[in-house]
């Protein structure tokens, strides 16, 4: 079973992926928001009927009740539809007990409801509030990997002319100045990806964060003080509780449309985090309009930077390697005292060439140490490392050994110069093969922000689901409850009263 096919066993489209998108698709170019903001909307549409309904027949109801005296009409007459004007309603015990249970079962049901929605949204808020700390957090990781990046592309480089170190950024430099400014913005991509995607779309749904606090409480209040009503025989206060619960219905269905195209639409956007972090196809790329370019693309500028770091530290290195053309001597006198690499152009050298000469080469050549003049003469030059039980001259101890009368050589500031140049090389590189690494593309970002938001876009997604699913028994419950109240406007009577004529 190849995983790419797994939704279509969630939704029955196979193309129904997060806004219509294809299941590969890379860009927003290859998804369809405007459909996709109708099928979401299609979720709300039966919860929207149904509200609709309610007003429609709730309203239809007084109409005919109050205006055309039908429909139980305004006084207690025997019929429901036409009623026998000039005769008085008698009602059984069932007849009288009929509404009072079911008051008292609306009553339960509404609390019932009411602890399960209030907690759920509680959760849900919570929830919604833990997504923006981690948006946040992940957006402060980033700006501080991305700070972390700039800073170690300075590195530390030594003047041999003043004798003194001095710190040199390899993106502050006139031509690299566009270079900076596009590293240093990317972190406010990423902000801005999260706002317009992740966080806007959790800010929609928690925007009415305390109306269904109040829906879930006056249901519960209502249906307390209906079945207050109905245990004490107040069938004229009913009508009032019918009025209210009519209201809470169109309400109560609103708002289960509202969570019914909320639940699709956050159980969707919960299965693409879960496809990404789990490393199957997903369309998070192209949902959130993420650019490779504004993260990746400064690679090859960068690359250009240690490039021409390295071919500076060759160019300054090449004078002073052995020549094997000459005798010993002659080299010592030209101060070319290093052996070096033997294929050694420096137009065409790469930093990792240069970093490795730290432990393969760049020492003094064996030609020096092993004729008796030569090294007398290096040494006694300052060009050279004097006697160690080491025995190898490098260019660490060249750059602290090399003197002459106390001093740095020539010799010894170039091999200091070469050495700090390299480390400084070294560090700017490992930033960018570890720090960078982690801002140069999309899929690198993202993995560091999509996989902690995940589990809470799961649980945001099971707190609406239950939101759903309490709406709906309320609805339900409500609707049963306008039934209740409308019946016992005329039944809400005492028991004593059965089989008894009922007059207003």
């Amino acid at each position: 079973m190849e995983t790419d096919a797994w939704p279509t066993f969630q939704y029955p489209l196979p193309r129904w992926r997060l806004m219509n998108c294809d299941r590969r698709a890379q860009d927003l170019i290859d998804c369809d928001p405007e459909s996709y903001r109708n099928t979401v909307f299609v979720f709300a549409i039966p919860g929207i009927v149904v509200a609709g309904g309610v007003a429609m027949t709730v309203l239809l109801y007084l109409i005919c009740k109050y205006v055309f005296d039908c429909c139980g009409g305004r006084k207690q007459s025997p019929n429901f539809c036409c009623p026998l004007r000039g005769h008085s309603a008698k009602y059984s015990r069932e007849d009288l007990l009929r509404p009072v249970l079911l008051a008292v079962m609306v009553f339960g049901l509404c609390a019932t409801t009411c602890i399960w929605g209030c907690v759920s949204q509680h959760h849900l808020v919570s929830t919604v509030g833990e997504i923006h700390n981690i948006s946040s957090f992940a957006i402060k990781n980033v700006e501080k990997m991305n700070l972390d990046f700039l800073e170690r592309m300075t590195i530390t480089l030594y003047d041999a002319s003043k004798d003194v170190t001095y710190p040199m950024s390899l993106l502050r430099s006139k031509e690299n100045e566009n270079l900076y400014k596009e590293t240093a913005a990317r972190t406010g991509d990423v902000s801005s990806m999260l706002n317009q995607t992740v966080i806007r779309l959790f800010d929609n749904i928690v925007q009415f964060s305390w109306e269904p606090y109040v829906l879930f409480g006056v249901s519960f209040g209502v249906s307390f003080l209906g079945m207050i009503f109905a245990l004490c025989n107040r069938r004229r206060e009913s009508i009032f509780v019918f009025l209210i619960m009519a209201l809470l219905t169109v309400m109560t269905w609103g708002f289960n449309g509202l969570y019914s195209a909320s639940s699709f639409l956050v159980s969707q956007s919960c299965f693409e985090m879960t496809e990404f972090t789990e490393r199957r196809t997903n369309v998070v790329k192209a949902v959130t309009k993420c650019d490779d370019t504004r993260f990746g693309g400064q690679t090859a500028a960068f690359e250009e930077n240690f490039r021409q770091l390295s071919r500076s530290i060759c160019e300054e290195i090449k004078p002073y390697c052995y020549d094997k053309t000459i005798m010993p001597d002659m080299n010592v006198a030209q101060k070319k005292v290093f052996a070096c690499p033997i294929h050694m152009v420096c137009r065409y050298v790469t930093d990792d060439e240069v970093m490795s000469w730290v432990r393969t080469a760049l020492h003094t050549a064996p030609q020096v140490t092993q004729s008796a003049t030569a090294s007398a003469e290096a040494q006694k030059k300052g060009y050279t490392c004097p006697p160690t039980p080491e025995g190898v001259c490098d260019l660490r101890a060249c750059s602290a050994t090399c003197r002459k009368d106390g001093v740095l050589s020539d010799v010894g500031k170039t091999a200091k110069k070469a050495l700090y140049a390299i480390f400084g090389l070294a560090e700017a590189r490992s930033a960018f093969d570890t720090v960078d690494s982690q801002l140069k593309g999309c899929d690198a970002v993202f993995t560091g922000i999509i996989p902690l938001i995940e589990p809470f876009c799961q649980a945001a997604a099971n707190n609406i689901y239950n939101l759903l699913q309490c709406t709906g028994l309320l609805g339900v419950t409500l609707i049963v409850a306008l039934y209740t109240y409308g019946m016992g406007s005329k039944r809400f009577i005492p028991f004593e009263e059965a089989l008894l004529p009922q007059k207003d």
